[in-house]
């Protein structure tokens, strides 16, 4: 089975609301943008909720590095180290 190669226009959420440049990209990529864009936002909000569970913010940490990993793969790389990038300046 094969995944459809449609683009779809599409901005990638960021933290208050803003949008990086508009961009067409699969719905695989979207995926992966999307994913890491919860993720990193659950590893700097959910920090105080862990209560000290290190494993877990392991688990969170390891999850944003293979997701990070998977959308270089897909060609959005650089759209996925911004998003790092901005989350990382507001925190």
């Amino acid at each position: 089975m094969t995944v459809p190669q449609e683009r779809a226009e599409s901005d990638v959420a960021t933290r208050g609301g803003a949008r990086t440049q508009a961009r067409a990209y699969t719905p695989l990529q979207m995926l992966f943008l999307n994913r890491l864009e919860r993720l990193v936002e659950m590893k700097y909000t959910a920090r105080s909720q862990m209560n000290g569970e290190k494993w877990l913010s392991d688990a969170v940490s390891r999850a944003i590095y293979s997701n990070l990993r998977d959308a270089m793969d897909l060609g959005v790389g650089d759209e996925a180290k911004a998003i790092l990038r901005r989350e990382h300046q507001a925190n």
